[in-house]
């Protein structure tokens, strides 16, 4: 319902192209979630429905049953690749993540380490004696 809706909301002519583009990644999430419900209806209840409608056959090879059971095995393994088929968004996403430290790592002048400014003592360690800091202990109230 929600990729049907999705559709019919893209088909129609917006005016304003943020919407339109929101629009779009609504449709695109819609159809990556439609497609991976198939795909994980037909990895995990294959052996459900196989062994419901054809109990014989089920039964007598171990090698049917195996294979089955392999397939929910690999249904969130092959969830990366279909979500690569099927979004842009994704694609574009991991090649962005993927580009990133690639050419971190090629780039000699990458290789300095970044830094956050230097900050003074917040404000909340200030606020607590230093007897109570971890491992210190209080030598202003010590006298020689």
């Amino acid at each position: 319902v929600v990729l049907i809706k999705a559709k019919v909301a893209l088909r129609q002519r917006v005016g304003d192209v943020l919407r339109q583009r929101a629009l779009l990644r609504r449709y695109e999430t819609s159809k990556v979630l439609f497609v991976c419900f198939l795909w994980y209806c037909l990895s995990n209840f294959s052996s459900s429905l196989t062994q419901l409608l054809y109990p014989e056959t089920f039964n007598a090879s171990p090698l049917t049953q195996l294979g089955l059971k392999g397939l929910q095995y690999v249904c969130s393994a092959l969830n990366p690749a279909i979500f690569t088929m099927v979004s842009q968004n994704y694609r574009m996403g991991v090649l962005q993540v993927l580009g990133h430290n690639l050419n971190r790592q090629r780039d000699p002048t990458s290789l300095e380490i970044e830094t956050l400014p230097k900050r003074k003592m917040s404000t909340m360690n200030s606020a607590v004696p230093i007897a109570f800091r971890a491992g210190e202990q209080d030598i202003s109230s010590e006298r020689p």
